[in-house]
């Protein structure tokens, strides 16, 4: 939904700008999540198919977020991972209820 597309968005830039704070990270990793992303959305033949994709990479970014408590005292970083939480446990339930219909 166009929800979900404008909270990914708004975390992506946040995450870009703590990335840049924190000295930048490797570009082949950056290469290597835009060509997963891109190979998942490509091999995907259906609505359904993108949809069942999509609840186990939320999960992982819930897993990551989780982590960030103890590991970072950059306040805005932990309400970034407080806020993926909280954003894509709702999104999975949406997904759930999509796949459901």
């Amino acid at each position: 939904t166009a929800a979900i597309v404008k909270t990914q968005s708004e975390e992506i830039e946040t995450m870009r700008q703590a990335v840049e704070k924190l000295g930048g990270v490797d570009a082949t990793f950056y290469d290597m999540m835009a060509g997963d992303m891109q190979s998942m959305v490509e091999d995907t033949k259906s609505d359904r198919d993108f949809v069942s994709l999509m609840i186990p990479h939320h999960r992982a970014a819930i897993d990551m977020a989780k982590l960030a408590p103890g590991r970072t005292e950059d306040f805005a970083l932990l309400q970034l991972c407080e806020a993926i939480v909280t954003a894509q446990t709702d999104e999975i339930a949406e997904f759930e209820e999509w796949l459901k219909k």
